[in-house]
């Protein structure tokens, strides 16, 4: 939605009252009241409880660069301007927002740019943007956004970056992020769905969420974690449900050796996984694995299992390294294919951010200025 829109549809109950991931911010404390214009009109009191922070604004000036706004203080609602025969005190209470980004988006609004942070942090920034979507002025950060993004898009260990590229409209770095979090998410302690990412939930971030994204993401985890243990489950369960002469290994014609063999391999296969907390032992391995997708890969690219026959005797019978080596090749294509495949940023998504840069002018900042593959990326 364009901060230009004269006719924009109405805020929703869910954009009026949106959260992001709550953090605590080190903007200069604020005192009451706080006359951002002087000759305002309009008192609004921001926060609840002992953090209510007053502010005194114009409210033409709002409704003037904000679509929001202007529905609410000139459309009918309860918060409008009272009538010619009303005695009261123009005052709006916006309880769920935080006052001290609201103030940073008072100043910017009402053109104090001397009181803009030149160099927020990223939760700093991370609150101001959820006031600039809430009401619909993210155009109005042009002239901070580029330096803004410089000074936190290497912080990729932090969930809330991926909200502040969404928001600016940054691409690249939105793109290596979703790539990051689905690699590098890993489910709660507790075993339920839930994702986390740097400490933090993922179902935490209720505003600024590129829609279907953190969905898509932990079914892409699911189907990974699934796909990349689907073969060793199956060894484990060919190795522990094999009766009488019914072996792995097939190398040696006596039946001892290939006992030696089979719990070799057995033995290799449950203490490597298991030391690692993947739980191959239990009834669904893949369901209660607890880690993120690129710690699973890495585990099982290093894994090392052991057989008894390691030696070629004749060129026309594979060794028991051999028979392995070629079992698990056979059977490593859905995750290959999985991986190499994925697709978690969806058209709607690009053409949202190619939208939020045309707003913010973050388009300005190259891709090669703004991102190091060796700092941001990592493949799915």
């Amino acid at each position: 939605m364009s901060d230009l829109e004269p006719n924009a549809k109405p805020a929703t109950t869910a954009q009026m009252s949106a959260t992001v991931v709550q953090s605590t911010t080190s903007f200069a404390e604020v005192l009451n009241p706080i006359a951002i214009d002087e000759d305002g009109d309009l008192e609004i009191a921001v926060g609840s409880g002992d953090d209510t922070q007053s502010f005194i604004v114009c409210a033409k000036t709002l409704a003037r660069h904000s679509p929001v706004f202007k529905r609410m203080l000139f459309g009918g609602f309860k918060e409008s301007k009272p009538t010619r025969n009303e005695t009261v005190d123009w005052v709006v209470e916006l309880p769920d927002d935080n006052p001290k980004p609201f103030k940073i988006l008072l100043d910017i609004i009402h053109g104090w740019f001397e009181q803009v942070p030149e160099l927020p942090t990223l939760n700093e920034l991370t609150a101001l943007l959820v006031l600039t979507d809430k009401y619909d002025v993210t155009s109005l950060t042009r002239p901070w956004a580029v330096r803004w993004m410089k000074g936190v898009q290497f912080e990729t260990q932090h969930l809330n970056l991926l909200p502040v590229a969404w928001e600016l409209g940054k691409e690249d770095v939105f793109d290596a992020m979703v790539t990051k979090i689905a690699n590098e998410s890993a489910r709660s302690p507790d075993g339920s769905e839930r994702l986390q990412y740097g400490g933090l939930y993922l179902d935490e971030v209720t505003a600024l969420e590129p829609p279907g994204l953190f969905e898509a993401i932990r079914q892409h985890r699911a189907a990974g974690v699934a796909a990349e243990l689907s073969p060793y489950m199956e060894l484990y369960t060919k190795l522990t449900t094999a009766t009488g002469s019914d072996f792995w290994c097939t190398r040696s014609a006596e039946l001892a050796d290939r006992h030696i063999c089979d719990s070799m391999l057995l033995g290799s296969l449950v203490m490597g996984l298991l030391r690692k907390g993947i739980p191959i032992t239990a009834a669904q391995p893949a369901e209660q694995y607890l880690g993120s997708l690129s710690f699973l890969r890495a585990t099982l690219r290093d894994l090392q299992l052991f057989v008894n026959h390691e030696v070629e005797i004749s060129p026309v019978v594979l060794t028991c390294r051999e028979k392995l080596v070629d079992w698990m090749e056979q059977r490593s294509g859905p995750a290959k294919r999985l991986k190499d495949e994925a697709v978690l940023v969806q058209h709607s998504h690009k053409i949202r951010l190619l939208q939020q840069a045309q707003k913010t002018g973050i388009d300005r900042l190259p891709a090669s200025a703004n991102t190091s593959a060796s700092r941001l990326h990592t493949s799915i």
